[in-house]
């Protein structure tokens, strides 16, 4: 495709082209190409404007469109078409657990009425995206012209929607676009909930086993989609044509599945091999009825809220076991796009395992997918055992006036807590309080800060705090001892550090002890858990 600065010279700059469905995985990113493009926007969707904000910086509903609310199926398609140059239709129901009769209403009638207002209102041109899994099952790739064959209701109503379109139109020209699987950013319908699949096996395996072969296709990154949208538009060598929409690189269905597992970076396993169809065979009679998916799909989508829950996920993706799917897992469907190509379009990612890097990183960033960096797992860990404790010390010594080089005593009582431990090893963070005496300086001076234990990273503790003196000076104390592991309490016999004013300048040197035969049994009484 052109770059933007070429795409806003093109024909279609300035002219106004009806979106549907804009709100949707394909609809939000064929209107940020029509915006790019020059058009005029008229953007249709059954989410008020005010709801289809999170668009991440696509395009802004309020200002950038005008956003009509519209329940497609029940609206006034004359008004919505008046004054529009051309039509991309992206609204459809997408479900492979509707029934016919609940998908035709809006998959095919709704296309009917919404071409004939489009021919009233003297539409140029009229885009439908139908959908590339409508083909017959068999090697090789498919063409725009292989015979059709539906496995499912909602497949049904995508041929059915394309036969509402006459061979000669007298006044509005069409385009169909068939694309492969749309995956990408904004995208949550049918392979989009393939991407829950790794996250749910995690959950409950230290790794997952690399999965090869299975039935190939090739997918379609949504941006392509959208690209293919605005190459055809207004196009004449595109008129009363049907092209397919995919990338160049067809995967088995084993390779899709790691691809998303290493697009999350978790460890992958072992390669397996994907049941190969003599053993789908063998299994159909025992998995294709209701009742195991249903079960199926009721224990995916409950972990699947409890991941959502343990990362504050707010997210669209389901996990989707649908008995209509298994054709997606049986049999090739490979979409060859040459046709498209030779119009001048050009997918962004040719490669699946490519884009899925790009989707998954959204995904995260959205809070639609989880994360497994260590430190959001360490957070995780924190929560499901969020166990903390708090004890008392005492800690008695001296210090040296760093003007004068007199000494005096120095009495600390610490009030210590630790509010979330989940396993020895790890280094410790908590917050102090207590009491702080220092002779000539100050007094029962309050203190507050906090502990930093570093054993492993740097075999030390750490506290910092401050107070004011007696003339209400701000002052800092910073302490610190090092630890053996294997005798910590050993380390709290000598504890040092400065004190520095409010400029930073050191006024003095702390060296405090506990004492660890008077001290202990006290502050073993003073322990607490907090929960």
């Amino acid at each position: 495709m052109t770059d933007k600065s070429a795409a806003k010279t093109s024909s279609k700059a300035g002219k106004t082209v009806l979106v549907t469905g804009a709100a949707g995985g394909v609809g939000r990113h064929v209107v940020r190409a029509a915006l790019d493009a020059g058009m005029k926007v008229r953007a249709a969707d059954r989410f008020p404007a005010a709801d289809a904000l999170e668009v991440d910086g696509l395009f802004d509903p309020l200002t950038d469109v005008d956003w009509r609310f519209a329940e497609l199926s029940a609206a006034d398609l004359d008004a919505l078409t008046q004054g529009c140059d051309f039509v991309i239709h992206a609204a459809a129901i997408v479900s492979l657990s509707e029934s016919y009769t609940e998908l035709a209403g809006v998959n095919v009638q709704l296309v009917r009425d919404l071409y004939r207002a489009s021919q009233a209102n003297g539409v140029a041109h009229f885009v439908h995206f139908s959908c590339g899994a409508i083909y017959e099952a068999g090697p090789g790739f498919r063409n725009e012209s292989d015979r059709l064959s539906a496995s499912n209701a909602f497949e049904q109503s995508k041929i059915d929607s394309e036969q509402v379109f006459p061979h000669q139109p007298e006044t509005t020209h069409w385009s169909i676009l068939r694309p492969a699987l749309v995956y990408g950013p904004h995208c949550t319908k049918m392979g989009a909930s393939i991407t829950t699949l790794p996250p749910l096996v995690r959950d409950i395996m230290p790794y997952l086993p690399g999965i090869t072969g299975g039935p190939r296709t090739n997918w379609c990154y949504v941006e392509d989609a959208a690209s293919a949208a605005l190459c055809v538009l207004d196009n004449p060598a595109a008129f009363e044509r049907t092209f397919n929409v995919a990338d160049d690189t067809a995967l088995g269905f084993g390779e899709v599945v790691t691809s998303i597992t290493e697009a999350y970076r978790l460890e992958v396993g072992a390669l397996v091999p994907f049941p190969n169809t003599t053993l789908w065979t063998a299994l159909s009679p025992l998995i294709d009825h209701d009742i195991v998916f249903d079960i199926a799909r009721k224990i995916l989508r409950r972990r699947w809220r409890r991941l959502q829950e343990q990362q504050d996920l707010n997210s669209p993706l389901r996990p989707r076991v649908d008995r209509n799917a298994l054709f997606y897992v049986e049999k090739d469907n490979i979409l060859g796009a040459d046709a498209l190509k030779e119009l001048g379009w050009a997918a962004r990612y040719t490669d699946f395992r490519e884009g899925i890097v790009e989707t998954i990183r959204w995904y995260q960033a959205h809070d639609w997918a989880p994360r497994f960096d260590t430190e959001t797992q360490v957070r995780i860990q924190d929560e499901k055992q969020s166990l903390g404790f708090a004890f008392r010390t005492r800690f008695e010594g001296q210090w040296v006036d760093e003007k004068t080089g007199d000494t005096a005593p120095v009495t600390l009582l610490l009030q210590t807590e630790f509010p979330t431990i989940t396993r020895l090893a790890l280094d410790l963070e908590g917050n102090i309080d207590g009491k702080l005496s220092i002779g000539g300086l100050v007094e029962d001076a309050e203190i507050r800060g906090t502990i930093q234990v570093r054993l492993l990273s740097e075999g030390g503790v750490y506290w910092e705090m401050g107070f004011d003196d007696a003339q209400g000076n701000p002052h800092r104390l910073g302490l610190s001892c090092s630890v053996n592991p294997l005798r910590p309490l050993d380390a709290l016999t000598h504890v040092s550090g400065d004190i520095k004013d409010a400029n930073a300048d050191v006024v003095g040197h702390v060296e405090l002890s506990y004492h660890m035969r008077s001290q202990l049994l006290p502050s073993m009484a003073t322990f607490r858990l907090l929960h």
